[in-house]
């Protein structure tokens, strides 16, 4: 789940819907997907204007992109390793 005046990305149990942890991001995150290999969690953050892949297992932030600005995170997201 996303906080957007937060700037962070909390994980929930599916069960008990208690919160299980909270990762800070970049400012005012927009769009939230898990990726496609089911490894890492892409965020993407509007006033920071950047895009964040979060890795699932340990919740910290392993890879960040520039983006344009005021991006917005609707529909599937594409991660490119450069």
């Amino acid at each position: 789940v996303i906080a957007q005046y937060a700037a962070t990305v909390s994980e929930f149990d599916t069960t008990s819907l208690a919160k299980r942890a909270t990762t800070a991001v970049g400012d005012y995150p927009e769009g939230i997907e898990a990726a496609s290999d089911g490894r890492s969690v892409l965020v993407v953050n509007w006033e920071s204007n950047t895009v964040q892949r979060i890795d699932a297992e340990t919740l910290k932030v392993t890879g960040s992109a520039d983006a344009a600005d005021g991006p917005r995170g609707f529909g599937s997201f594409v991660w490119r390793q450069s």
